[in-house]
Parts: structure tokens; sequence; C-alpha cells
């Protein structure tokens, strides 16, 4: 597989992931009915670890940051190779995203995919792909599979709003319409797969090998 960075730098861009982290104590509410707090927490902790290890493992010249109000989750990074920025308060993912953007904007990055820490299944193809798109387009989605937004690819400078929550997917696509912006949805069978709900948990049960029948469904597509 060839490094997302290195494409990045053919391209003459360099990138930033910015990832999104709660307070493990404040992460996976919706799985309360089944999972104890401690339960919870471990859940919510083991995903992020799981994420900064496929990135650093996968992409170890592409540089990340972790936005979270834990100080917990942000020595967690730093220890596994991102960059932390700490929140001083909870104030959610749209908050978070703005932060991110900022940070990777002083910073002078091209441009930013925003992903969660919390994909039950991570597969490096569907990343390169999502980077590629990024590299001809100002604005990418990769919905959930609930309509959400599962990452953002941004071309920066940016002042798209953000739209993070029910049926973000669109919302953002028809902002950046709306500015005149080159835009592409990527749909990422793996990628679209968060774990917030009891029927996410189970689905990963059962797939707990790796949706095999998903996994040549990806591809990402221009929208006009």
């Amino acid at each position: 597989m060839v490094d997302a960075n290195a494409r990045r730098q053919r391209a003459g861009r360099r990138i930033l992931f910015a990832m999104p982290m709660k307070d493990v104590r404040l992460a996976k509410t919706r799985l309360a009915p089944i999972l104890d707090d401690d339960r919870r927490e471990r859940v919510a902790y083991h995903m992020f670890e799981d994420s900064q290890r496929f990135f650093a493992d996968r992409f170890p010249s592409v540089d990340r940051l972790v936005v979270t109000p834990s100080e917990r989750i942000a020595g967690a990074a730093r220890a596994l190779g991102a960059w932390a920025l700490v929140e001083p308060t909870t104030a959610g993912l749209n908050a978070a995203a703005r932060r991110a953007r900022l940070w990777a904007t002083e910073r002078r990055y091209d441009g930013i995919v925003i992903i969660p820490c919390d994909i039950a299944f991570w597969v490096a193809e569907e990343i390169e792909e999502l980077v590629e798109s990024g590299n001809e387009n100002d604005v990418v989605v990769a919905p959930s599979i609930d309509g959400g937004t599962n990452a953002l690819s941004l071309r920066l400078p940016s002042t798209l709003p953000f739209r993070y929550g029910p049926q973000s997917a669109d919302r953002h696509l028809a902002e950046a319409r709306a500015r005149g912006l080159t835009t592409a949805q990527c749909h990422l069978a793996f990628l679209s797969h968060d774990l917030d709900t009891p029927e996410d948990l189970a689905a990963f049960g059962r797939t707990n090998a790796g949706m095999p029948e998903a996994d040549h469904d990806r591809h990402c597509g221009a929208q006009h």
C-alpha cells in the first residue's frame, strides 16, 4: 500500500487527520441499556486506542490531532504519536471540529480529514480512497449508515459550517454546494459503521470476522 501522505506530497499537499474523542466517562451512553458504566468506558477506551494504533501503523507519516476534553485521552494520544488539543469543556462535535480546523489552518496544513475514533472496523484501503478523493475535491463526505458524517475531508483554508447531527452528510454537501465548492461522496462499507447503539454492538458481534461480503463495496463519486 502506498502511504497516504506520500500521495499527498506528490500532489503538493500536507494533510492532518483530526480525531475528536469524548471523555470516556461520557462516551457510548446509548449502550447503557446493555453495558454498565465500567464496561462502556472500557469499550470506548479500547476503540480509541485501536484507532490510534491503526493510523500509527498504516499511516505513520500523516499527522494526527486528537481533540478531547479529557487529559487522560490527551496523554494516551501523545503516547501513541498524535498531537493532542485539550478542550476546556465538552462542547460537542461541531465545536471540536471547529477547533481542529483552526489548529490545522494556523499550522498551514493544506487539508484536514475529520474522522471519529469509534469505527468498528478500520480498513486502510478505505482511508486511501478518502484521501485520494480529497486530492480532487474541496469537500468529501463519507456518510454513516444512518446518514450521519463518519468522515469529512476539507481543503484548507475553509469556512464550511459544520453540521454534525442527524442527516449531516447531506447537510454538509448542501453547504458545500451552496458555496460553489467541488464535492464528492465516498460510500465506504466499513467506515460507515460506528458503534453507538445496542444494535451496532450486536452487528459487530455477528461480523467479528470482518464483513467479508462488503469487502469491495467502496467508491467515491463527485457530487453535482
